[in-house]
């Protein structure tokens, strides 16, 4: 079931991104953002567990994708597309007319993924992501909403 995320949710969401990521985001920091009015955040949820997330920031008619993500056992499966299309059915009927988001270059199942629901290309960022003395460049997409 796909619902709409709280700061009662911030310690499930910090665990799956960490899970996601290694190096996620504490419980605290999610909970800081799930206060505020501009942060959004949709889950998949079954028994209690969540298994992906997406969060967002809105301001005014636009939004921007913060952090998504997947547990690696749930990918491939629908899930993420499914937690995203509920995100632009929500933020359509909240007149968001576009969103953006930064996608590792090197992340290509979630740029396909991206692409399919409409996301387009629109800029690059170089060196955006850095780790373990790599680096690589983020991709900036836009899904236009509403005229």
């Amino acid at each position: 079931m796909i619902r709409q995320i709280s700061e009662k949710d911030s310690g499930a969401v910090a665990e799956v991104h960490g899970r996601c990521f290694g190096s996620g985001w504490s419980e605290r920091c999610f909970r800081d953002l799930l206060t505020q009015d501009v942060y959004i955040g949709f889950a998949d949820v079954d028994n209690d567990t969540v298994r992906g997330f997406v969060l967002i920031q809105i301001v005014l008619d636009e939004a921007e994708m913060i952090t998504f993500c997947v547990l690696p056992e749930f990918r491939s499966c629908g899930l993420g597309r499914s937690i995203l299309t509920e995100l632009t059915v929500y933020l359509a009927h909240r007149r968001v007319k576009k969103i953006f988001l930064e996608a590792s270059e090197g992340n290509l199942r979630a740029i396909r993924l991206y692409e399919s629901l409409g996301f387009e290309r629109i800029s690059r960022r170089s060196d955006y992501y850095r780790a373990e003395q790599k680096s690589k460049d983020a991709l900036v997409m836009l899904l236009r909403l509403l005229p």
